[in-house]
């Protein structure tokens, strides 16, 4: 089965280790991460078991969204190359786990700070130029 994961109603062994995998590097319920797991497969058109910056873009929450490359460096660890950067489905889960209701109000604001610290030197320096 791979990086695949089923999202049908009986999941296989090897399915309900990847929910638990996700669950540990994760704040989602296993009912949220089935979901999650949906979403990302819809977003993975060509199966391939990993999302593109560009994929996510079809996501209405990062549709508009002026940080996607930030938020994307910031959880990958890692530049966005556009069309080159992919995720796998932990890398998804680790990425959208900040925003979960879940997400301590610790994480979010650590998280938040490093999307402004650009060069990384412990500083609020992102500027939005219009």
């Amino acid at each position: 089965m791979g990086n695949k994961i089923s999202t049908s109603e009986t999941l296989d062994k090897e399915d309900l280790e990847k929910i638990e995998e996700l669950k540990m590097i994760s704040n989602f319920s296993d009912k949220e991460l089935n979901r999650l797991i949906r979403i990302f497969n819809q977003l993975d058109a060509d199966k391939s078991g990993t999302v593109g910056t560009q994929e996510l873009f079809q996501m209405k929450e990062f549709r508009a969204n002026p940080f996607i490359h930030r938020i994307t460096k910031v959880s990958l660890g890692k530049e966005d190359d556009g069309d080159n950067t992919s995720l796998s489905i932990q890398e998804f889960a680790q990425l959208m786990s900040v925003f979960s209701i879940r997400a301590t109000r610790e994480q979010k604001l650590r998280y938040a700070f490093k999307i402004y610290d650009v060069d990384g030197d412990g500083k609020v320096n992102y500027v939005i130029r219009g």
